[in-house]
């Protein structure tokens, strides 16, 4: 059985992997600082991510019973975008958000590892802010792994 860290890494590893946009390097399991860091180091590297676990509970099936040995873990998730010095601000949210919905396929589960599957939960609406200068899009999110545990 994997462990929940194991399970959050491997949710990163896989959003990296389908979003063209994300590099390896501004991509974190709870640590947006390094997220953040990453980014103002890279001016050309636009798009970040932090995931981070939520929480847990026991599957259950469409009757609403309990599956025995089944979890479903939800992981939250923020895709971060800087735009400093663009004007397709729209382009740049427009973009993240159809990247988030073509890694899952428009909302379908992806296998994992095994049996481990991941689905989209709920994307958030974006987000404009600014931190010190600096412009960014936050796109909040949330996804369910379904996996065994014993």
């Amino acid at each position: 059985m994997a462990t929940y860290i194991e399970i959050v890494e491997e949710v990163k590893d896989f959003l990296v992997t389908r979003i063209d946009l994300l590099d390896e390097s501004t991509s974190f399991v709870g640590d947006i600082e390094a997220v953040m860091n990453g980014l103002y180091a890279d001016k050309d590297i636009s798009v970040g991510l932090v995931v981070d676990f939520l929480n847990s509970l026991p599957h259950a099936n469409a009757s609403g019973d309990r599956v025995r040995d089944i979890w479903d873990t939800n992981i939250a998730g923020i895709l971060i975008a800087q735009f400093e010095g663009r004007d397709d601000t729209e382009d740049v949210k427009n973009n993240l958000l159809n990247a988030l919905w073509r890694a899952f396929d428009g909302g379908h589960s992806k296998i994992l590892s095994g049996t481990d599957m991941v689905s989209i939960v709920v994307i958030e609406r974006p987000q404009k802010t600014k931190i010190g200068e600096h412009p960014f899009y936050y796109l909040p999110f949330t996804m369910k792994v379904t996996h065994g545990g014993k």
